[in-house]
């Protein structure tokens, strides 16, 4: 039962996720012929990437506890720069609706991180 919220976040991620990609392609299609049709698929990539990052985090402490009761242990100092880097991955990809970060860069975090 305690890891059953870890779960559903892990599923709703997976569903975000999916959803996110379609919005990219969709984009992708879009951008030559409508272009206020792609701003709006941009823009929800964005926003989707980052709450789907986001929504990990409870996945990784989950994981974190179960793999307490079998050797090796993960440690603090792994768990922390798991939730760093996904943390790190959804402000960058937040930074990217007001254009601080560059769409451009938008792979290069995903990329650093190993994601």
């Amino acid at each position: 039962m305690p890891f059953r919220n870890s779960g559903w976040a892990a599923v709703a991620s997976g569903i975000l996720g999916v959803l996110v990609i379609i919005s990219l392609i969709g984009y992708l299609i879009l951008r030559s012929s409508n272009m206020g049709a792609s701003i709006i698929l941009n823009r929800f990539h964005d926003v989707g990437v980052s709450i789907q990052f986001l929504l990990l985090i409870p996945v990784v402490i989950a994981l974190q506890k179960m793999s307490q009761k079998q050797i090796p242990i993960i440690t603090k100092t792994t768990i922390t720069t798991g939730i760093t880097a996904i943390s790190f991955i959804a402000l960058f990809s937040l930074l990217i609706l007001p254009k601080i970060v560059s769409d451009i860069l938008y792979m290069l975090h995903l990329g650093v991180f190993g994601v």
